[in-house]
């Protein structure tokens, strides 16, 4: 029928235009931490190791920071980051998303151990497998990771089938804030992976938009 052609246009044009906004990376949802694991090739101590960076906790940073009394921790800040041994400024995490996702992005939260020893990471890069870990495809471009106090770094990725990541992360004594002696180790607080949602559910969202829009009429 006529309104019912009208209607599917009125559709392909909301969803070309959803498309050319950049609707998918928008619309992208977390994967959750249940199913994930991280693994590492050093841990600082039994307080940080890999799998804190899944565990959803982003309660860091410090207080008083510029003021008259000692630089300060929140309470419960503990446990929330993974760092590597001392000493040791370079390592690679490894994400086992325990399913096959097509990702179009990753958030990356840095520690806030600048001034700890700026136990933090200055600079990543990341590598993909799509046949379970047997096999990673090239490395990207290195990566620099903005400071704690800046939030979650959203980095894009474009790429279906993802079924494990590598971040290979440093902390350079030559960048950053703090350089030379003070860097002593390299660390995360949190790393979350963005997928495209099932299709049913873009569907939906977009003849909930239309019938929003019949209904006006």
């Amino acid at each position: 029928s006529v309104p019912m052609k009208k209607s599917l246009a009125l559709l392909l044009t909301i969803l070309g235009g959803l498309h050319a906004s950049g609707f998918t990376a928008a619309a992208a949802v977390v994967i959750g931490p249940s199913g994930s694991t991280a693994s590492a090739g050093s841990v600082h101590s039994a307080p940080f190791p890999a799998s804190t960076v899944l565990d959803g906790l982003t309660v860091e940073g410090w207080t008083n920071l510029g003021s008259d009394g000692p630089p300060a921790r929140p309470a419960n800040h503990q446990n929330n980051h993974w760092i590597t041994a001392d000493n040791t400024l370079s390592d690679t995490i490894t994400f086992d998303l325990g399913g096959s996702y097509e990702l179009v992005g990753i958030e990356i939260l840095n520690t806030s151990n600048t001034n700890w020893n700026d136990r933090e990471t200055d600079t990543f890069t990341i590598e993909t497998s799509t046949d379970g870990g047997a096999n990673y495809g090239a490395p990207s471009g290195v990566i620099t990771l903005q400071d704690y106090t800046a939030g979650f770094q959203m980095v894009p990725l474009s790429e279906a089938g993802v079924t494990h990541l590598r971040l290979n992360v440093t902390n350079d004594p030559n960048a950053g804030a703090n350089t030379g002696t003070a860097d002593t180790a390299v660390g995360l607080n949190e790393v979350r992976f963005l997928q495209i949602p099932e299709p049913s559910s873009g569907l939906l969202g977009c003849f909930g938009i239309l019938l929003i829009l019949r209904r006006r009429r």
